[in-house]
């Protein structure tokens, strides 16, 4: 009877804790996934020697990578060029040089815009920064400090 009590205590004090690091788990692996298409776009970019555009769609919640093939901008083919469709429940804010802000473009000498990708859920927030300079993207628990 009394192991019985101890282990409600036990799951009654644990289980908001576990609860709250598997969400931040969540958006941690939904930042690195993220990460994984814009260095793919860079790469791309620099391999092809052709610019390599990600959008991001609000309305379908995802990010694609494309690029210019015979003058038009189309979808980049494989398993690396998307990501999403991200939960309503995340919070997506994309800053960037690149009108009309919600692009980013990686060039083929390996720079980039500077732009900003933050996503939020349940109170966990993860920030991608692709610096201007190296197309270098980064990923940092919390908002980036001004």
């Amino acid at each position: 009877m009394l192991v019985t009590v101890v282990l409600a205590a036990i799951v009654t004090v644990t289980t908001p804790v576990l609860s709250s690091h598997m969400r931040r788990l969540e958006v941690e692996r939904t930042a690195l996934e993220l990460a994984q298409v814009l260095r793919h776009g860079r790469a791309r970019a620099v391999m092809h020697a052709s610019p390599v555009v990600w959008r991001w769609n609000a309305q379908t919640r995802t990010g694609r990578l494309k690029e210019t093939a015979e003058g038009k901008l189309q979808d980049v083919p494989g398993r690396f060029a998307a990501s999403g469709p991200l939960p309503v429940s995340y919070a997506v804010r994309v800053t960037s040089d690149t009108p009309p802000g919600d692009d980013i473009l990686f060039r083929p000498n390996g720079t980039s815009e500077s732009s900003m990708i933050s996503l939020e859920s349940s109170g966990h927030t993860y920030t991608l920064t692709v610096d201007a300079g190296t197309g270098h993207v980064a990923i940092a628990r919390g908002t980036p400090k001004s």
